[in-house]
Order: C-alpha cells, then sequence, then structure tokens
C-alpha cells in the first residue's frame, strides 16, 4: 500500500536490495488521491464525517484553506465529508464552538476530550 512517513519520526532506516514499481492505475489513483486527500492523510482509510456548521462555520471553511477537506455534500447547516479522522480533528478542532461533528460518534467523543482538555489547562492557568 502507498503511503507517506516523516522522516523525523523513522527509528532505522535499511536500503533493501528489492525494488518496487506501480502500474498506469495504480499512479492514477495515487495521483486522485493526493489531489484529493493530501498527502499527510494517505495512510488512514477515509470515513463518512458529518457536521453542523454555524454561519461562522461556514465562512471560516471558506477562508481556513490548510488540510480543509472537500465537502461532498450540504443539506442546510448538515455538511457532509469523505476525509480521514484525523484530517477531521486537525480541521474542525480549529472551528470549536463553529461547527460539531454529528458522525462518527467516536470522532465526536475525540473532539469533545480534545477540547475539555484544552478548557482544564486553561482553567489551571487562570
Amino acid at each position: 500500500r502507498i503511503s507517506t512517513l516523516r522522516v523525523a519520526h523513522l527509528q532505522s532506516v535499511e536500503i533493501l536490495k528489492e525494488t518496487a514499481s506501480i502500474k498506469a492505475h495504480e499512479k492514477q489513483e495515487l495521483s486522485k488521491n493526493l489531489e484529493t486527500r493530501g498527502v499527510q492523510f494517505l495512510t488512514a482509510e477515509p470515513c463518512l464525517i458529518r457536521v453542523k456548521m454555524t454561519d461562522k462555520g461556514k465562512s471560516k471553511y471558506a477562508g481556513m484553506m490548510t488540510m480543509r477537506p472537500r465537502c461532498h455534500k450540504k443539506e442546510g447547516d448538515i455538511w457532509e465529508f469523505y476525509c480521514t479522522k484525523m484530517q477531521a480533528k486537525r480541521y474542525f478542532c480549529r472551528m470549536a464552538a463553529d461547527c460539531q461533528i454529528l458522525e462518527p460518534l467516536d470522532l465526536q467523543a475525540d473532539m469533545i476530550r480534545y477540547l475539555e482538555a484544552g478548557i482544564k489547562k486553561q482553567n489551571e492557568k487562570d
């Protein structure tokens, strides 16, 4: 499976004698995935992410381009994305109160824990 790794995370490197090649259709798939998912999110499988957006959240989505997942469907305030959970976490945590993760529930729980931990740290400083 084609994926990317951060060099900083490598613990050891070994030069192999074997070589690999990819077929034309694999190159096309890789190109499509790079364009739609981004290089940093190739290793995880994408899933359906449903988000409820406030008007401010919609405006933020329009303005925040870094790591932005592509919206596949909008029905009023409910937007659907097909991306990895990691991409959703990295992107939507910056929107805080301006979006609500509806699905998947485990992602929603992760976001709640993340935001609550931030609030707790902030309260410890006061």
